[in-house]
């Protein structure tokens, strides 16, 4: 059994499709390996239509590929960040393993130097 839990939009499909097919809150945990508390937890969220939350996001070759891609492309940390919904922190920790793996974290200097001079003119 787990004690902390992520409430993803598929984790929370599974208990409610259990519930409304006439499912008791036990054999909706004893089906899916939750705890009681987790089903009636996870029942009480989607009655209250509360927003689910994003699973944990793993920094591995193609998130980082991903990254170098985006940085080449000329976009800042934050927005790569808000692009692919994750922390910046991220994005850094993307950056620095990239550069481990020999993987070219540079960002386009045209592109960037571009975007600065029109930040500047904009006095942002």
């Amino acid at each position: 059994m787990r004690r902390r839990l992520i409430w993803t939009d598929e984790l929370r499909g599974k208990v409610v499709t259990l519930k409304q097919a006439g499912f008791s809150h036990q054999d909706v945990a004893d089906r899916l390996g939750l705890t009681l508390c987790q089903v009636y937890w996870g029942w009480k969220l989607y009655r209250e239509n509360a927003p689910s939350r994003r699973g944990p996001v793993f920094v591995d070759d193609s998130f980082i590929r991903r990254v170098s891609e985006l940085r080449q492309a000329g976009f800042y940390r934050r927005e790569i960040a808000q692009k692919l919904h994750v922390p910046v922190s991220r994005i850094d920790l993307a950056i620095v393993l990239g550069r481990k793996h020999g993987i070219d974290m540079a960002i386009n200097a045209r592109i960037y130097s571009k975007r600065q001079a029109e930040r500047n003119r904009k006095g942002v």
